[in-house]
């Protein structure tokens, strides 16, 4: 069983090292890896094997995390409570909306519309988009846009929730080299890095004077 584990970490340790030359191979082996490594964890192991592989398991979900949103909804909340956990339960209904927000990151879509009944999770992937894009694109500013304010209030302090180091949300260990900079809380801002004139996380109300924004 020992050497079965070391098998499988001497593979994923050649997966990370694939994708310095390889990104989009490394990160097909790594996903052939999780599906392995999730057999293993729901098969007849012992405790301290289970352990191993499930440390295996939650960092191929590291791994991936920077450039695959789906990856980075899971790991994100890894350490939250499981009845706390928002995208765990509704992963299923969202792989379509997190399917289309990639396409998105990744250039195949200049447009997504979502139509979806309120309680189903619009916002809250939302959130987690925003939070991401603010990682891995900190000097590319984003504007979020409602009818209310106060909803908007809402998203800002959610997004500082994600983002604030030492909280309940892995954000940090995705991206160890972006770090909030500066905070607006009146005028809803945030900068990841730098602070700039458009900043990285902006919201604004529609008609509230969005001149320049």
């Amino acid at each position: 069983a020992k050497q079965e584990f070391e098998a499988y970490q001497d593979y994923f340790d050649i997966v990370r090292h694939l994708g310095k030359e390889n990104k989009a191979k490394s990160y097909e082996y790594n996903m052939w890896l999780r599906g392995q490594t999730e057999k293993k964890l729901k098969s007849q192991i012992e405790p301290t094997e289970f352990l191993k592989f499930y440390e295996l398991y939650k960092k191929t979900f590291l791994y991936a995390a920077q450039d695959d949103f789906y990856s980075y909804c899971i790991y994100l909340e890894w350490n939250r409570a499981i009845e706390k956990r928002f995208f765990q339960h509704r992963a299923k209904a969202l792989k379509p909306i997190v399917n289309g927000l990639q396409d998105m990151a990744d250039g195949r879509l200049d447009l997504l519309a979502v139509s979806m009944p309120p309680g189903t999770g619009k916002t809250g992937l939302a959130i987690f988009y925003l939070t991401w894009l603010a990682g891995k694109r900190p000097d590319l500013p984003v504007l979020g846009g409602s009818h209310s304010n106060s909803f908007l209030q809402g998203v800002y302090e959610e997004c500082m929730r994600v983002i604030q180091p030492d909280g309940e949300y892995l954000w940090n260990d995705v991206f160890p080299t972006s770090k909030i900079v500066k905070t607006n809380a009146k005028d809803m801002k945030i900068d990841i890095n730098n602070a700039r004139r458009f900043s990285t996380l902006q919201f604004s109300s529609i008609g509230s004077g969005n001149a320049g924004k």
